[in-house]
């Protein structure tokens, strides 16, 4: 999308809607992408089937 600023205020205001895009997508992605360690059950792995 092409934004244009006719005045400094509004300029402004889409480089801080840009800023704010950027660290939701940025934090979309850091959620996909995360590595949490999540320890098994113990006997998660080896209970028999039911």
């Amino acid at each position: 999308m092409i934004e244009t600023a006719h005045n400094a205020r509004f300029a402004q205001a889409l480089e801080a809607a840009h800023i704010e895009r950027a660290n939701a997508f940025r934090a979309v992605f850091a959620w996909l992408f995360a590595r949490n360690s999540v320890p098994l059950a113990p006997q998660g792995l080896t209970e028999p089937c039911r």
